[in-house]
């Protein structure tokens, strides 16, 4: 691919959960340097009793098996955003604005740290809702390991783009681990497992590189004859998103009004079964979607770039990211300008700008007036939050759909192995159904410790799980949820424990991180009807939006260059 190709504004090479697709196989990089503990900083909180560490990357003892969800914490912002007039009533309307500041950001994950980081020379505000930092990609540190409750991995970074120059910048460029696709492992189950076909194996077969035919030698020039076909489309015709030319956003907007099925069937032909069976799990992973339902040209974008460029993996996951952006801010910044617990209401621009009101957690509104904000929640909340968007906004905001998943960290008292950094969980079975889906306990699996070389004297298996359906995020909400899920992932835990020669008596915990609308749905038809820009324009020049849903690509790259670019628009509302 030409190297104009790769410049700025170029969408998401990478997931932002993860893919384990291009991120499996023997690494040919070396192991890091010894992790060292970052600071525990403190942000101002609404409730200073509570004592809050708003780091992302948090420690823990005794790990044990917590007996509810970790991660998402929606109960408030459901209960006041969900129902916005009354609670406004209730609280006597809007406050009058009673400090200043020169941008307000909203939201504390990647994207919002990235744009704060970006903007901290004009001294932002930073509202987050949460009792921590990092969004999505939070993670936890236990005696010597550091592991990811959410995203856990990102590309390999391309010289000039803006994910490149923060990773540069915050020193995390010489901390990644890369691997390349062309050794990606699969775990195998069922009739068939295993190198020698016909062979019957009941626990699941760790087998690589799949994109060479292990999984079935007989048949290996269907794997590369596929894998080949999608690498030529990285290297001579790749889907950037957003396109920079009229000839590219052609090529975009045809891609984009196939699904990734209809895309297969009519340039693929006939493909093996665990290709098929892969390529649903990639979907289900990666983009929260399902093969028949996702665009052509966002799958593309992504599993293309994977095949080509490797992957890359953190100590600590991406919650190395947000913790490194907000150390950083913690010190450039004045003191009480990163606030956790804080949930911000409504944003209305005037004629001085923006006012900006909050939930300070303590019962009470605060307002900010300030001369721009950039909002980095998900539309769905966006729409809710700022006040006069057109009916046009409304309505293409109001067609995102977003989609869940589940993290569950298996802790290991004991040093592991792992020759591969992760794999997808295949049931030589091609799924054809939603009721196949939500019969598999998880999708793909990840080790903590590879990103460290397998240096610390304990592991985490890391278990994800989507939710590829509509259906997937109330269905996280009951109260038996997580009984439910708790109960799938323990049934899978002995044989897994066994495949990696791991006593059972050395299993420490079991935590489930809980993520419910943390994957924007890359649905056909939205790039190609306009849907996505806008949803995501800016709003009468003082409110400007970036999260990674201004495209609907869950991943690193899109938070990043969105935050980016709303920063910079910010900047010059500022300055103008």
């Amino acid at each position: 691919m030409p190297d104009e190709t790769k410049e700025k504004n170029e969408l998401s090479r990478r997931i932002f959960m993860k893919s384990a697709l291009s991120g499996l196989g023997v690494a040919a990089a070396a192991g890091f340097s010894s992790c060292v503990a970052p600071r525990i900083l403190r942000a101002e909180t609404a409730d200073a009793s509570a004592g809050s560490l708003p780091n992302p990357i948090q420690a823990v003892g005794k790990p044990g098996t917590p007996d509810g969800f970790i991660g998402d914490n929606p109960k408030n912002a459901h209960a006041i955003l969900w129902n916005k007039s009354a609670y406004l009533a209730k609280k006597g309307g809007l406050p009058a604005p009673t400090e200043t500041a020169s941008v307000v950001v909203i939201g504390g994950g990647i994207a919002g740290l990235t744009a704060a980081y970006a903007l901290r020379d004009l001294r932002p505000v930073l509202l987050e809702q949460g009792a921590q930092f990092g969004g999505n990609a939070k993670g936890e540190r236990w005696n010597d390991l550091e592991y990811s409750i959410g995203s856990s991995y990102i590309p390999k970074p391309e010289a000039g783009t803006p994910l490149g120059k923060l990773l540069t910048e915050l020193g995390l460029d010489t901390r990644i681990r890369f691997e390349s696709a062309r050794d990606e492992a699969i775990m195998l189950r069922g009739k068939h497992a295993g190198n020698h076909p016909g062979k019957q194996k009941s626990s699941p077969t760790l087998l690589a590189p799949f994109w060479s035919g292990a999984s079935d030698p007989a048949r290996a020039e269907e794997f590369k004859r596929v894998f080949n076909a999608l690498l030529a489309i990285e290297n001579e015709n790749y889907p950037a998103i957003p396109a920079r030319s009229a000839k590219e956003r052609a090529h975009l907007n045809a891609l984009d009004q196939l699904t990734f099925a209809q895309w297969v069937k009519k340039n693929l032909g006939t493909i093996h079964p665990h290709i098929e069976e892969l390529f649903h799990e990639y979907c289900w992973d990666s983009l929260g979607g399902a093969y028949d339902e996702l665009s052509a040209a966002q799958v593309l974008n992504f599993i293309t770039a994977d095949l080509a460029g490797g992957m890359g993996a953190l100590p600590g996951g991406n919650a190395a990211i947000s913790e490194a952006l907000y150390v950083n801010l913690a010190g450039a910044l004045p003191e009480h300008s990163l606030r956790t617990r804080a949930l911000c209401v409504d944003v209305t621009v005037n004629t001085a700008g923006v006012t900006v009101t909050y939930d300070d957690a303590a019962g009470g509104l605060r307002a900010i007036q300030a001369k721009a904000c950039v909002v980095t929640s998900p539309k769905f909340v966006a729409r809710v939050l700022v006040a006069g968007l057109s009916d046009q906004q409304q309505e293409a905001m109001g067609k995102l759909r977003y989609r869940a998943f589940l993290v569950a960290n298996i802790l290991i008292n004991q040093r592991v192995s792992t020759k591969h950094f992760g794999a997808f969980n295949l049931y030589n079975a091609v799924p054809k159904t939603e009721a196949d889906e939500r019969r598999r306990a998880f999708t793909s699996m990840t080790f903590a410790s590879w990103a460290v070389s397998d240096r610390p004297e304990h592991a985490s298996l890391s278990l994800y799980r989507g939710f590829p359906f509509d259906s997937g995020r109330s269905s996280l909400s009951p109260a038996k949820a997580f009984a439910e899920m708790r109960s799938k992932f323990e049934a899978e835990i002995p044989a897994l424990l066994t495949a990696l020669g791991v006593d059972l008596s050395k299993l420490a915990g079991l935590r489930i991180a809980r993520w419910g609308h943390a994957l924007p749905l890359a649905a056909a038809g939205m790039i190609n009807d306009g849907t996505l820009e806008r949803a995501s324009a800016p709003f009468q020049g003082r409110v400007f939006f970036g999260q990674q849903d201004n495209w609907a690509s869950p991943c690193v790259e899109s938070s990043v260059n969105a935050a980016h670019e709303a920063a910079e628009r910010a900047r010059a509302a500022v300055k103008g």
